[in-house]
């Protein structure tokens, strides 16, 4: 039986603008390969203010990078 990919999702926040945001990714590394594979860094930009900052993520998972607002931040708004 094969199983789906499921995106790892690590939380940050930005220090300029105060959202939080999720940056997503796919790991698709097997065991073994973890020790093999240094993390790399790569840029991300907060999705409401656009500042960069530099992230650590398992190699190879940077081509499948997704970020967005965090869905709290994302529901902000108003209402009742």
């Amino acid at each position: 039986m094969t199983t789906g990919r499921e995106r790892k999702r690590d939380p940050h926040h930005c220090a300029d603008c105060g959202a939080d945001f999720d940056v997503e990714y796919f790991d698709d590394r097997r065991a073994g390969q973890r020790e093999a594979a240094p993390p790399v860094l790569t840029d991300v930009h907060c999705p409401r203010c656009g500042k960069a900052r530099s992230v650590s993520l398992p190699a190879g998972s940077e081509r499948t990078l997704v970020v967005g607002l965090d869905e709290g931040e994302a529901d902000e708004g108003g209402g009742g």
